[in-house]
């Protein structure tokens, strides 16, 4: 039986080549065999499936009351989780000087976004003024500034920290 390398095609019942490709997304994911790597996986998507079902739990009622459903938040909330789920997996492959790169340029985004809440883009919820809309665009530039401050701090960290050799970095 003849082998072909990995990545072209394979030959079809005639012996020609059939046109397609194989392609192998576990490698571009990296290595999952490491058990840090499944234990932060399984932990992040465990934890991503209990909020879900907080989600319903705590809103099935009120969705239902305005017209949504029982389950209409939480299939927004569900269409969020799996729209940052590869979001995630996708960040966690960038390499670390990508994230010393942007560090601070993320965290003065973070930080310039906060201050808009001041500004008369600020919405006031329920007495509470921690939201900016940007014509049909809302959100809460607050979340961002912690994502921003993790990458920041870890940055700021990772330079004050002596290198061991292994990362790759100074």
């Amino acid at each position: 039986m003849a082998t072909h390398p990995p990545g072209t095609s394979a030959p079809d019942a005639t012996g020609g080549a059939s046109g397609f490709t194989r392609i192998r997304l576990g490698r571009s994911l990296g290595s999952i065999s490491d058990p840090t790597v499944v234990l932060l996986y399984s932990v992040t998507l465990l934890l991503v499936g209990f909020g879900l079902i907080m989600v319903l739990s705590s809103s099935s009622i009120t969705s239902y009351v305005d017209g949504e459903g029982f389950f209409g938040r939480f299939w927004r909330q569900t269409q969020f989780a799996l729209f940052g789920i590869p979001l995630m997996l996708f960040a966690a492959r960038m390499p670390l000087r990508f994230w010393k790169q942007w560090a601070w340029p993320l965290f003065a985004l973070g930080l310039a976004l906060q201050a808009l809440v001041f500004t008369p883009l600020g919405i006031d919820d329920f007495g509470n003024r921690n939201w900016i809309e940007l014509g049909s665009i809302r959100g809460q530039p607050s979340e961002l500034l912690k994502l921003a401050l993790i990458v920041w701090i870890g940055a700021v960290l990772l330079k004050k920290e002596p290198c061991c050799g292994r990362c790759g970095t100074s």
